[in-house]
């Protein structure tokens, strides 16, 4: 009976995949797409009351500003609106927490028994485990609306860039909860190396057909141009700080945060919850 569900819903995934396919890559041709000046405020202004967009927290306002909705999705924001925690780790981006918890042997478990190893999903980076650290993970999907840019989740070290081909899919509520293994077959960045707890990971994933990712540093401009995996070590590492601008998503996407921190630190959000950029993801519980 188990088998019978995965295969139902094996097949349901199927069928969502080629719709959502045909549908953003229609979304992705009219995003690129220069929109006339006096149109504007009528087509992006549309998008943004569907999804719900907040644009007074933007730094224009004025839809007049945004040529295109590329543009529109990499609008800056008021940076009173927004700041940035002083917490040792931050979120990265806006969207919804789908997925956060301890990795145990490097494992990611799905529904009805089937797992994955974390580090298929990371790629062929410099992964060292650091005595008396746990491993955790944090999967934050970002919605249509949303500011679509990301920033360092903390102060930390790049040593690592890895470039990784793959599909582009629905990444979204029950979808993911029961096919959470769909991450490391996903077109991705893997942006690999430490903090002051040990090993830590920053992965933006095109979750979306059209899905685009810039990363500033990357030499890589368009992932999906590329067929093989591209990896490139950096000796001085790249340094972050925390709240810093690291990249941007052409249209939607997934990040993934896999880090190493104490066993007595937790999320201080739960799965379902919406998250801003620059809020405080984890702390120190003190016994």
């Amino acid at each position: 009976m188990g088998e019978l569900i995965k295969s139902a819903f094996t097949i349901l995934y199927g069928i969502l995949h080629v719709l959502n396919a045909l549908y953003q890559r229609f979304i992705g041709f009219l995003s690129k797409v220069y929109i006339p000046y006096q149109f504007r405020p009528l087509i992006i202004g549309t998008y943004a009351r569907w999804h719900k967009t907040k644009m007074d927290e933007a730094i224009e306002p004025d839809l007049h500003f945004y040529p295109s909705l590329s543009d529109w999705f990499g609008r800056p924001l008021k940076p009173e609106l927004r700041p940035i925690s002083d917490a040792e780790l931050v979120s990265p981006t806006d969207g919804e927490v789908m997925q956060l918890g301890e990795v145990e042997n490097f494992r990611i478990c799905e529904v009805k028994g089937y797992d994955y190893d974390i580090r298929d999903f990371l790629g062929p980076v410099d992964f060292k485990t650091t005595p008396g650290m746990r491993l955790y993970m944090c999967v934050i999907s970002l919605w249509p609306g949303n500011y679509h840019c990301f920033h360092s989740p903390t102060n930390w070290k790049v040593k690592e860039i890895v470039n990784i081909p793959g599909k582009k899919t629905l990444i979204q509520g029950s979808v993911f909860r029961f096919f959470p293994r769909i991450l490391k077959e996903d077109e991705r960045v893997v942006l690999s190396g430490e903090w002051k707890y040990g090993y830590f990971s920053m992965i933006p994933v095109a979750a979306l057909e059209v899905g685009n990712i810039v990363v500033y540093t990357n030499p890589v401009d368009d992932v999906a141009e590329i067929f093989t995996t591209e990896h490139r070590k950096y000796d001085p590492p790249i340094e972050y700080k925390n709240g810093q601008k690291v990249g941007e998503y052409k249209f939607g996407s997934t990040m993934v945060l896999v880090f190493e921190a104490p066993r007595n630190y937790r999320f201080t959000f739960k799965c379902g919850e919406v998250i801003k950029y620059g809020q405080q993801l984890m702390q120190e519980e003190h016994y």
